[in-house]
């Protein structure tokens, strides 16, 4: 085998055992969330207890409860129940609520170690601990609802100069609605692109499940193309897509558009081949991006061939049927540390723009959240592509 030849291949292994790292991952999830939950309840109940002087004992039925409900509104975001006011209420409180407990427990580690260092009495302590959980959590909050643009310049060769604006993971529901897509179509049409790409997850629950809170779309003064994320899914996907092509957006449904002198590629939502999971997220598509994209890809398409999916995996496959660009999101670039450094680890394209063999690939960050409503270590991105001759 030649060494470019072999160079590949390894690629290739290396892609598929990522996906077996996220599916041995997956298997774990449950139990060591359990572990981690009891270990933080049993610990932030003595803490909590050390800085008011009393027992831990009702802490730590107060932290028990706090992290049900954090996770009660975490599960209910996407059910149809949640869609009533009162629920809503909850679901909100829920997730922010599972965002704070995170780093209540993070300052509290770094306060014991600090304590450690010079001893602190208790009331200094609880003030450090409080005050900084306060800042850091409403830090987190600012980033997520305050939209950067991230400018990318991309070199290809027989590409016309092109400006694309990528959106994805806009996650509209319970946090984000009409007002949201206002300022997001404010900031795209402010960059003057020659077409947006919307990769996916454009609503997280039946919350705000309306084509009025889409109307801003037509507002939009480029074409734009869709193609569907899981939490589209989780919704109900066809609802979605319907809704997005009442606002003037084409749906992409395994199907090829040429437009600005480049062929764009959209594959729905699934999974990379049959053996392959997308960590946590099932897929009820039966078809895989190995078996379709070769039958999207051929010899007598116009270069350069710029392919959108909403999540990162099955790179190799793309590469393979010799696309030039891969766009893709999902992954939130973990959103809140330390899920920054999960995510690096699991993803093996997590964010920004890489290289795999001779096709690049850009993943952003997104510009909602999913969960929690809060970024810490990435920020809410409008991705401003520029397509440059090589």
């Amino acid at each position: 085998m030649a060494r470019g030849e072999q160079k590949t291949a390894e690629k290739r292994q290396g892609g598929v055992g990522i996906e077996s790292k996220i599916v041995n991952m997956k298997n774990m999830i449950p139990l060591f969330t359990l572990l981690l939950i009891g270990l933080s309840v049993w610990y932030m109940a003595q803490r909590t207890a050390y800085i008011f002087s009393t027992s831990p004992r009702w802490w730590y039925v107060a932290y028990t409860l706090a992290f049900v409900m954090s996770v009660f509104g975490l599960v209910a975001e996407a059910k149809a129940w949640s869609d009533n006011f009162v629920m809503h209420l909850v679901v909100i409180a829920g997730s922010v609520l599972i965002g704070i407990l995170l780093y209540l427990l993070v300052i509290m580690l770094v306060a014991d170690v600090l304590n450690r260092i010079i001893k602190m009495p208790h009331g200094i302590y609880g003030i450090l601990v409080g005050a900084s959980t306060a800042a850091l959590c409403i830090y987190a909050i600012i980033q997520a609802f305050t939209p950067q643009v991230k400018e990318v310049k991309i070199a290809l060769s027989s590409t016309p100069p092109v400006r694309i604006v990528q959106l994805t993971d806009v996650h509209l529901g319970h946090f984000r609605g009409k007002k949201h897509v206002e300022k997001l179509v404010h900031i795209v049409n402010r960059q003057h692109p020659d077409i947006v790409v919307f990769t996916g997850d454009c609503f997280e629950s039946w919350y705000n499940f309306t084509t009025s809170t889409l109307e801003p779309f037509r507002k939009l003064e480029a074409p734009v193309y869709f193609v569907s994320g899981n939490h589209d899914a989780y919704v109900n996907a066809e609802e979605v897509k319907d809704k997005l092509r009442a606002t003037g957006v084409q749906v992409l449904e395994n199907e090829v558009v040429e437009t600005q002198g480049i062929s764009l590629v959209g594959l729905d939502y699934m999974l990379a081949d049959p053996v392959s999971d997308d960590g946590m997220h099932a897929s009820t598509n039966k078809a895989t991006v190995r078996e379709v994209i070769p039958l999207l890809i051929h010899d007598s398409l116009p270069h350069p061939i710029i392919v959108l999916h909403h999540t990162p995996l099955g790179v190799q496959y793309i590469a393979e049927a010799g696309a030039d660009l891969f766009l893709a999101g999902h992954t939130h670039g973990g959103q809140l540390w330390p899920m920054t450094w999960i995510n690096n680890r699991a993803f093996e394209f997590n964010k920004g723009l890489k290289k795999f063999d001779k096709m690049q690939v850009y993943v952003s960050c997104g510009s909602g959240t999913f969960g929690p409503p809060m970024r810490l270590g990435t920020h809410s991105e409008i991705t401003v592509i520029d397509l440059v001759e090589k």
